[in-house]
Order: structure tokens, then sequence, then C-alpha cells
């Protein structure tokens, strides 16, 4: 246990805890500038960013549980399908499973994601003097409650997908994603405080963000599933010489 690791051993764990190391900087990045860019609107606009932030992540908890749950269950339907492929059989019946189970958590967490958003509406729209006596404050909450529903939405499928993604050892390409996002963000938050710092613009950027991210981890997921052995949405595997794994990898 006392025993120093070898420059090999820290490059094998580095390989896999650096993208997400990138991948928690980049949210916490994210996250932690927009009280930095609500600031720039008053002590009003940043008391109700506080308010709204907290009830953005009470409403999209759903996402990280099913994004956990991927996690624990796709790698051994992925790995029935690689012994399948390293038995000579086409894989055909596991890959079917793969695909079923991936769209059994994508419903869950669209039902799931549909629920949140309309709780998290009314309870911004209805409930928010519980949260503050300040009506200014509360009006600000009020005013951008429909920004609230919107960010919401799609973040239970987005994180379920980025469990699909982490599952597949996809690593470096959320690492470098989320560094990307993150450079954009802050050049957006630039410009926001010195042309338009208001509470609206940036959670209309907030929101956004969200769909971008949705969209880049389900462009991801059809591009590289079915070598991952995770074949969704219509792309098949191909035939070329790809070496099926726990690990997405491309051909030499």
């Amino acid at each position: 246990l006392a025993a120093v690791p070898t420059l090999k051993e820290v490059r094998e764990v580095a390989s896999f805890c650096g993208p997400l190391l990138a991948v928690r900087f980049g949210v916490s990045f994210y996250w932690s500038s927009c009280a930095f860019a609500a600031a720039a609107a008053g002590t009003t606009a940043l008391a109700a960013h506080q308010v709204f932030i907290g009830m953005f992540w009470s409403f999209t908890m759903g996402g990280e549980s099913l994004s956990m749950a991927v996690q624990a269950f796709l790698p051994a339907f992925r790995q029935r399908w690689a012994a399948a492929i390293a038995a000579g059989d086409d894989g055909q019946r596991e890959l079917d499973d793969v695909r079923a189970l991936f769209y059994v958590f994508l419903r869950v967490s669209v039902i799931i994601a549909c629920f949140l958003t309309v709780l998290a509406v009314c309870c911004a729209a209805f409930l928010a003097g519980g949260f503050s006596t300040d009506m200014m404050v509360v009006n600000n909450i009020r005013h951008v409650s429909h920004w609230l529903g919107l960010a919401v939405l799609p973040n239970c499928s987005t994180i379920m997908v980025e469990g699909v993604l982490v599952s597949t050892r996809d690593l470096n390409f959320l690492g470098t994603v989320y560094v990307a996002n993150a450079v954009v963000w802050g050049f957006f938050l630039s410009w926001m405080r010195a042309h338009r710092p208001t509470l609206e613009t940036l959670y209309v950027a907030l929101v956004v963000f969200q769909w971008v991210r949705c969209f880049q981890w389900f462009s991801r997921l059809w591009w590289v599933g079915p070598r991952a052995g995770v074949p969704v949405f219509g792309r098949k595997v191909g035939n070329e010489d790809v070496e099926y794994s726990m690990v997405a990898t491309t051909p030499d």
C-alpha cells in the first residue's frame, strides 16, 4: 500500500480519470460562472438566481439516477454481445437486447423529464413566495419560470445518454466537449456582462446550452453506438474490421 505507483500505472489511471476530471471541471465551471454573470444584473437578480439554481438541481436529479443505472446494467449486456461475437455468432440477439434496454431507459427518462418539467414550472410560478419575502426576487423567479421548464426538459435524457457514453468509455470525447463548451460559455458570459446583463438573457442561454448538449450527446451515440455495442436510432453495425470489446475502439 505504501509503494509509489509506477509511471505506467499513473498513465493507465490518468487515461480514465483525466477525461472524467475534465467533465467535472466543465460542469463545475458552467454552474459556478452563472452566479458571476447573474451578479452583473444586480443583487436582486443574484438572489433570484440562487433560488432558481436550487430549483433546477432539485428537478434534475432524475437524470443522475438514470445515468448511474445505465452504467450499472448496460456493460453486462454489451459483454454478452462481445462474448457472442468472440464465439463466432453474429450477436444479433444480444444487440437487440442492448437496444431494447436503451429504449427502456430512454422512455423512462422522457416520462420523468416531462413530469419534472411541469412540476418545476408550477413550483417557480406559484410557489416562489415560499423561497423569499422580497417581492422583487419573487417576481424575478416567476418571470423566468418558463425558462426553468425548458432547461429541465432535456436534462434527464441527456444525462442518461451521457451515462451510456461513459459506460462505453468514450471519455476523451466527453472531456473534450465539456472543456470546449466551458470555453464558449466563458466567452458568452463576458459578452453578457458587458452588453446584456439581465437574468433572462442568462436563462435563455442556459436553455440553449441544455439543448445543444442534448444534441451533442445523442449525435455522438448515434455515430459511435454501433462500434461500441449500442446500435440505436437506426444506425447499423458495419462490416468494417472493428475490435468488439467493452471499450469503444476503431480499426487500426
